[in-house]
């Protein structure tokens, strides 16, 4: 596995996580209803993550594959982040 390739799926990920976390109910299971929640910047740098992360895909694969390796790479993340939001999100 090449650096490019494993950046995406990282970035990927914390684009996920940072989409999820836009939401009040993941919000509030993190950190509580009394903190500030940073909406707009958390879909924002969702966005860029994802961008990068596909930026990244077709500076390594040419853009027919790397198109196609970033979307596979996406769904592969989103689940990744449903599978720790499932795990994580038993409370007392």
């Amino acid at each position: 596995m090449s650096w490019p390739l494993l950046a995406a799926a990282i970035a990927l990920y914390l684009a996920w996580g940072c989409a999820a976390l836009a939401m009040d109910r993941h919000w509030k299971a993190l950190v509580g209803s009394a903190a500030r929640h940073p909406v707009r910047r958390l879909r924002w740098l969702a966005a860029a993550l994802a961008a990068l992360a596909a930026g990244l895909c077709l500076w390594r694969d040419g853009a027919a594959f790397g198109l196609l390796l970033w979307s596979g790479l996406l769904c592969v993340s989103v689940w990744m982040v449903v599978l720790t939001l499932a795990w994580r999100d038993r409370r007392p």
